[in-house]
């Protein structure tokens, strides 16, 4: 199995600028079959309030990319960590816990 870590610029900021970096990095790797993000890869570590304004709806959003990514690259497995809020009106970034957390999806690909 080929693992690969990336470490990411966390001067990119937006959610679609993001995935698209990330995308053009894994698209460079030589026939990767597990990539692993940092948490927070696809909106960003922010020591401020502003990253409420990139929270994911349960991760419907950071999963789906992922999983399609996986798909698009050949991965056999995707995983990715990301700030979740529990519904549309409340931006909360979850810690395990508390009612603070950052969650994460999992998946293999046969």
């Amino acid at each position: 199995m080929r693992i690969f870590t990336l470490e990411l610029n966390n001067d990119i900021k937006g959610i679609a600028q993001r995935k698209i970096y990330i995308e053009d990095l894994i698209a460079k790797l030589d026939r990767p079959d597990f990539v692993v993000l940092p948490e927070l890869a696809v909106c960003s570590y922010m020591a401020s309030q502003k990253i409420w304004q990139y929270t994911d709806d349960y991760g419907k959003d950071t999963s789906s990319w992922a999983t399609a990514l996986a798909g698009k690259v050949g991965l056999s497995y995707s995983g990715v960590r990301y700030a979740m809020r529990q519904s549309q009106d409340e931006g909360v970034l979850k810690r395990s816990g508390s009612t603070r957390m950052v969650s994460g999806s999992f998946k293999k690909f046969e």
